[in-house]
């Protein structure tokens, strides 16, 4: 997709797995447009990342970080090569990744690492450097996805791409080899644009209301570039493909009902 995105970046070492000769295991987690204000850790109020909260209450929060390139598909080639964009060749969305440069799960191989990549990769080619890897296509989709995996064959997958992504995860690591230490990537989907909650979730905040942020109505003075940037309120977010509040029935890929066509006669009920 086009524009300019915010991606969360969240890594966590954890030893639940165990370790051999004292490397640790690395799982990172790809929170995917995850604003700073909807995050407990971050100072929300809205009770809805109970899970990542705990993780920050007994680990470590990042309170002055920063990217070399914070849109969608860059953003993973940074984490990848660690290099900045002009070097890894991916500027922006429309680029395509050169999997085949250094990456840094071929050095955790190297260095004795089982490596995977599950979920949102998002980067036109396929994945290297890796023992396993399951991939959604492009943007993936929120209901009943597909996965594209090793072989390249692409299957539909029944579930919440939440809930499917994470499963494939566990998979992996409860197969791997267990004598090695390992280094998965979980490229979650959620919640990118355009915020589909899962069924269960549907109509969870029915009752709560969000203030307007103090600068909603900021007018960009003295701001050149902010004022010409495309991801706003005013001229980007659609009433059906965002707000879910129009059927935008002529519009047959950016349209509320193209996202709820993949949901199953049980997703749709509930």
């Amino acid at each position: 997709m086009k524009g300019i995105y915010f991606l969360l970046f969240t890594l966590f070492t954890t030893s639940i797995y165990g370790q051999v000769k004292k490397m640790p295991n690395i799982i990172i987690i790809i929170s995917d447009d995850h604003a700073l204000s909807t995050i407990g850790a971050y100072g929300a109020k809205y009770g809805a990342t109970p899970n990542i909260d705990r993780l920050a209450k007994e680990g470590a929060v990042f309170k002055n970080a920063f990217v070399n390139n914070s849109i969608c598909a860059p953003s993973r080639a940074t984490l990848l090569t660690g290099k900045y964009s002009h070097m890894n060749g991916l500027k922006d969305n429309m680029d395509e990744f050169d999997a085949s440069q250094d990456v840094f799960p071929r050095r955790m191989q190297q260095a004795g690492f089982q490596t995977a990549w599950v979920g949102k990769w998002h980067l036109k080619t396929y994945p290297q450097g890796f023992d396993f890897w399951n991939i959604v296509p492009g943007q993936g989709q929120y209901y009943n996805p597909s996965f594209i995996n090793m072989r390249g064959d692409t299957s539909k997958l029944n579930g919440y791409c939440t809930d499917v992504t994470t499963d494939i995860a566990l998979d992996w690591l409860n197969k791997r080899d267990q004598e090695k230490p390992f280094c998965i990537v979980i490229g979650q989907k959620a919640p990118h644009r355009t915020w589909m909650p899962d069924t269960q979730d549907l109509g969870k905040y029915d009752k709560t209301k969000f203030p307007l942020p103090k600068n909603f109505y900021d007018k960009y003075e003295n701001r050149i570039a902010a004022g010409k940037q495309d991801m706003n309120i005013v001229n980007t977010m659609k009433l059906g493909y965002d707000l879910k509040i129009k059927s935008d029935t002529s519009d047959k890929v950016n349209s509320a009902t193209a996202f709820t066509a993949r949901m199953s006669a049980a997703q749709r009920k509930a």
